[in-house]
């Protein structure tokens, strides 16, 4: 059993990529010299969700909040939907991140599936039927990323990028 103040959530989002993600598989996705990891939102215990951004440039670890390289440091398990993507993103689309091991990733995807819930994000929380959630990876992902990269947060506390100062 995992105690939810000992895991990362974390979820990538990439932008770019000569290749076809479906057709080519996550590993050699992510190592395509094209592709970049741009977003990442990550949530430490039961904090609250934040996202860490570098303006449309690849996310670097020299620049990464303090708080996400301490809960690395100290060795927490991370926790991604579809964690093969997301753990192939932090160990070969960005720069100087430290090495994931897989021992410390869970995926909570593969614990559905085997529990026999959905495993397709959209199913798998029967509330998400009465919100529309938009945009989505498929509809407008890109768009939104573009911009987001384009204008920054625009203050918004819960997200940091990666160009502004450091907090004190």
């Amino acid at each position: 059993m995992f105690n939810a103040d000992d895991l990362i959530w974390i979820d990538f989002e990439v932008f770019g990529g000569a290749l076809d993600l479906k057709a080519a598989g996550a590993f050699r996705y992510v190592a395509e010299a094209s592709t970049h990891t741009i977003v990442l939102s990550y949530a430490i215990g039961n904090a609250p969700a934040l996202t860490w951004h570098a303006d449309g440039a690849i996310l670097d670890w020299n620049c990464a909040p303090n708080e996400l390289r301490a809960a690395y440091e100290r060795r927490k398990t991370f926790a991604a939907w579809n964690a093969s993507f997301d753990a192939a993103v932090w160990n070969y689309a960005t720069l100087g991140f430290p090495f994931l091991a897989p021992e410390r990733v869970i995926d909570p995807m593969v614990q559905a599936g085997v529990s026999n819930l959905p495993t397709d994000l959209e199913h798998a929380d029967p509330n998400v039927q009465h919100r529309r959630r938009e945009p989505t990876r498929m509809s407008g992902g890109v768009e939104a990323l573009s911009r987001l990269c384009a204008s920054g947060c625009r203050g918004d506390a819960r997200c940091v990028s990666q160009n502004a100062p450091a907090a004190a």
